[in-house]
């Protein structure tokens, strides 16, 4: 079976699932940024991030170049994170795409 991939009309499926989560977050663990976080929500397949819609590496890039004043590809799949209720520890957007369990 074929997953959809994200379309800027309807979102990302995986996203859809998480949606029940208000916040997802990145938080800088090195350099000038360490513990410094970054917050964004999802909506309808989509990041939500300074009130516009996002892929998530969109989303990453957006977010990483008002923290850093930096640009520069990022796969958001692993930058974002969630609170997985399960482990009860934030864990990467990524887990979405390889366990369904999450």
């Amino acid at each position: 079976m074929s997953e959809k991939a994200y379309t800027s009309e309807n979102g990302h499926p995986r996203l859809k699932e998480l949606e029940r989560k208000v916040v997802i977050r990145h938080q800088y663990k090195r350099g000038e940024q360490a513990g410094e976080a970054v917050q964004a929500k999802i909506r309808d397949g989509h990041i939500i991030y300074n009130n516009q819609k996002f892929s998530p590496s969109g989303a990453a890039r957006e977010a990483n170049s008002d923290v850093t004043n930096s640009e520069y590809e990022i796969n958001g799949w692993t930058w974002w994170e969630f609170f997985g209720e399960e482990k009860e520890e934030w864990v990467p957007l990524e887990t979405l795409r390889t366990d369904p369990q999450q």
